[in-house]
């Protein structure tokens, strides 16, 4: 994925490299969806059956990790966005947030399982819409036009 939004880059061609992006951020969201509805109706159940251990996670619980899979899967691909865009710092950033937000969910005060399930959803999440951001933040299409003058798009001049 990376080499086709750095192509888009390159040739200046913010249309396909927004196209890309969307269209990878869709299977990732379908897949998820897919993959949360399932697990989060038959995760209790499968914990059971496959490993013989007592249920100790709930449906919420595993909607809650199917959530934060989601938001990590999404992530992943807004990253690659980010860094074709050359924003690595602001990746970094953004995985920062998110690890801060982890780290004060889970030492909160309260049932264990509940703030490691949020922690991780909540993270996750804070990461894929701080992405989110950096890339409608640095898009040559919805950037101010003071930035437009020095675009992040490579020109046929250039």
């Amino acid at each position: 994925m990376l080499p086709g939004l750095a192509g888009a880059v390159a040739a200046g061609d913010p249309d396909r490299f927004r196209h890309l992006l969307t269209r990878s951020c869709g299977v990732v969201v379908v897949l998820g969806v897919a993959g949360g509805l399932v697990t989060t109706v038959l995760g209790p159940w499968l914990t059971h059956v496959l490993f013989a251990a007592r249920p100790v996670l709930g449906h919420a619980a595993f909607a809650s990790l199917a959530a934060g899979t989601l938001c990590y899967m999404l992530a992943m691909v807004l990253g690659q966005g980010a860094m074709a865009l050359s924003r690595h710092r602001d990746q970094l950033l953004s995985w920062l947030a998110g690890v801060a937000v982890l780290a004060v969910i889970t030492t909160a005060p309260g049932e264990v399982t509940v703030r490691v399930v949020t922690a991780y959803a909540a993270g996750c999440a804070t990461v894929a819409a701080v992405l989110a951001i950096v890339l409608v933040r640095h898009s040559p299409i919805t950037a101010p036009r003071a930035r437009r003058r020095a675009p992040a798009w490579p020109t046929a001049n250039q």
